[in-house]
This record gives C-alpha cells, sequence and structure tokens, in this order.
C-alpha cells in the first residue's frame, strides 16, 4: 500500500465553482509522501451534525514545488456541506494520499480523459501528468447544462475540451456516449481512455471501449468509509474477486471490473 500521512493542513483558499461545488487550496507540509493522479484523501469533519466518518475526495491537483494541493468538491451531504464552509488560515484534519492512482505509462500517445460532473476532478492532475510524459490528451465532459463544466479554462491548458450537455446547450445533445468521439469510427483516434463519474456512464464508456479494443481505465465512486480497506463497505466484484475500491483501487482496468 502507498506510504500516506495524517495531518493537519492549512486552507489557503476556498472559492465557489458553480452552484454545487467548491475548490479548496491547502497547504502540504515539506515533506510528504509521493502523490498521484488518481488518488484521494480522507478528511475529518468537525461541526457536521451526524457526521462521525471521514470524508473521501478525490485529489484535483498538486504542484510540487509550491506544495498546494487543490480538492474539488461537490455539496452532497452535510459533511461536504460544512467543509464548504472553511475560510483562509483554517486547519482540516486529513490522511493522504490514499489509493492507487492512474498508470500514465499506459496511455500512449492521444488518450481520452472522461469526466461526468464531479467525475472530472481527478482528471486534471492526470492531464498534467500525462502532458509530462509527452502525450496529447483529450477531454469529453458531460454535464446536464453549459454552466455545469467546472474550470474549463484550467482544463484549456493541458488539452482539448468536447462536451456533451443534456439540454443542448453546449456541443453534442445528450451523454458523453452520444459523441462522435466515442462512436467506433472516433474511437480509431485515441489510445487509451480514462474516466471518472457516474457508474451508469462509466459502464456505458466501458463497452464503447471493448468493443474498439482501446485500453480503458475507470476511478470507481463507491461509498467509502475508512479509506485503508479495513471497513469493506466499498468492495467491488472484478474477475479476481471482490476488490476493495479505496485500497486496491480506485483505478482499476475495466476489463477486470465486472461490467
Amino acid at each position: 500500500m502507498p506510504q500516506k500521512k495524517l495531518s493537519n493542513l492549512t486552507v489557503l483558499s476556498n472559492s465557489v465553482q458553480g452552484e454545487d461545488f467548491f475548490l479548496l487550496r491547502l497547504k502540504t507540509d515539506e515533506c510528504h509522501p509521493a502523490i498521484k493522479p488518481g488518488q484521494f484523501v480522507e478528511i475529518r469533519i468537525s461541526g457536521a451534525e451526524n457526521v462521525m466518518l471521514r470524508r473521501p475526495i478525490s485529489i484535483h491537483n498538486f504542484n510540487e514545488d509550491s506544495k498546494v494541493m487543490e480538492l474539488l468538491v461537490r455539496k452532497a451531504g452535510n459533511g461536504t456541506k460544512c467543509l464548504s464552509r472553511c475560510q483562509a488560515g483554517d486547519k482540516i484534519d486529513i490522511v493522504y494520499p490514499l489509493g492507487n492512482g492512474f498508470d500514465v505509462a499506459a496511455a500512449g500517445e492521444r488518450p481520452l480523459l472522461v469526466g461526468g460532473g464531479v467525475g472530472v476532478a481527478p482528471l486534471l492532475m492526470l492531464a498534467a501528468e500525462l502532458r509530462k510524459a509527452g502525450a496529447k490528451p483529450v477531454f469529453l465532459f458531460g454535464a446536464r447544462t453549459s454552466s455545469a463544466i467546472l474550470r474549463r479554462e484550467k482544463f484549456k491548458e493541458y488539452g482539448q475540451i468536447d462536451v456533451a450537455t443534456e439540454d443542448g446547450s453546449e456541443g453534442v445533445k445528450g451523454f458523453v456516449t452520444d459523441h462522435p468521439d466515442l462512436s467506433a469510427e472516433g474511437l480509431k483516434n485515441f489510445t487509451s481512455i480514462y474516466q471518472c463519474g457516474p457508474t451508469p456512464m462509466m459502464k456505458a464508456v466501458a463497452q464503447r471501449a471493448k468493443a474498439a479494443g482501446v485500453e480503458c481505465y475507470a476511478s470507481l465512486e463507491n461509498m467509502m468509509a475508512c479509506g485503508f480497506g479495513v471497513c469493506l463497505c466499498c468492495v467491488t466484484d472484478t474477475v479476481n474477486g471482490n476488490k476493495r475500491v479505496c485500497a486496491d483501487g480506485p483505478v482499476f482496468n475495466v476489463n477486470d471490473l465486472k461490467w
């Protein structure tokens, strides 16, 4: 299991990102474990009613030079709503980094990065690492409406952004699987697929990838409690038996999942 650390990290800023999202920027320890794209953190939230367990949050980005970690978070319940009220200077009790991240070496020259909703969060750091490795990533984002596409300008720094919106306000009208990028012909342009988002979306993308013979990786969003693989509440069924998403994942090759 990758090395991890328990720390009280300082909030540098907390900014609103659309109606239901916020971006936390945290100063990490000068001496910290290696952080890889696709890993996550577990945060203890104080002051939230009926919130006893830590909350798992994907690592959105990390700058090794400045030691700043970014977390893109959706306000989904009492815990994350309480977290959204953090201010600069506050301390957050956090365990990081957890899980096994994306395999950057498997990307090839032109990977397709597919995200739905807050599932775009781990794809920013992944794209940065892919660019460092010489790849040219393309993003495919799905959302209800154009205004729900998160951090558009930041993602543009690392690659082309293709969009599918359910209301047709931008890009292709419909789901990401309605976009030409994921057609049999479109997939000929890509060497791999990395994805994160709602399970139905990822299953549909996985089926397209398998049919086209394109290697595909999925970051699962199962409910997690401990983050260490002890409580077993996040177990998923694979061709090699039950696996703990928090410890054995959260990233899996879709060929290993019983999808």
